[in-house]
């Protein structure tokens, strides 16, 4: 519940920075990760922590060495390094990923960016940022909630995904959320 509750407060502290008042479900996040190799990953980054719905899931399958989550909201940070002390957080854009990461040595990016909220210039450069930081054959999983796709900026991220990765798969939509979204998993060439 304290969870549901900082993040009520970031979207309405930031509403064009987080798309929905609520925060992703467990099943999502599970579904989201089930598609990551964690057993071979050694460099592990997040992005948009928010208050750790993901965070949580993955700290399970991750060592707190080869994590860096990212995060915009200064008061978010702080509630995410209160409540994982042995995982690494920063506060900035997540298209200066690489003043904390090196080029081409992430294995895997997980991402709960509000995608569809972003303008064209900063899905460019998110996306031309996650590029550079993963390794070839790295893997970016991300999602959009269903209701979302019909967004032209929705179209514009798919598109600039296909044009950006080797391949590009959406999973089946995950119902239990609020609201129900899509699953995309893309593999750098």
């Amino acid at each position: 519940m304290r969870d549901a509750i900082e993040f009520f407060k970031a979207a309405l502290r930031n509403p064009l920075e987080v798309s929905t008042i609520f925060p992703t479900s467990k099943y999502l996040a599970e579904t989201l990760l089930s598609n990551g190799d964690f057993l071979h990953a050694q460099h592990v980054i997040e992005l948009g922590a928010g208050t750790g719905a993901i965070t949580k899931h993955l700290q399970k399958k991750i060592s707190a060495f080869s994590y860096l989550g990212i995060e915009l909201d200064h008061q978010m940070i702080q509630y995410l390094r209160r409540n994982f002390p042995s995982l690494r957080f920063e506060a900035g854009l997540a298209e200066n990923m690489s003043n904390w990461a090196e080029p081409a040595t992430v294995d895997l990016i997980v991402s709960s960016l509000p995608w569809t909220v972003f303008s064209d210039e900063t899905q460019e450069k998110t996306i031309a940022a996650i590029l550079s930081t993963l390794r070839p054959g790295g893997v970016f999983l991300t999602y959009i909630c269903a209701n979302a796709l019909l967004y032209p900026q929705a179209k514009s991220f798919v598109n600039r995904l296909k044009n950006g990765f080797a391949t590009v798969e959406r999973r089946p939509l995950e119902w239990l959320n609020i609201p129900p979204a899509f699953v995309y998993k893309s593999s750098k060439r």
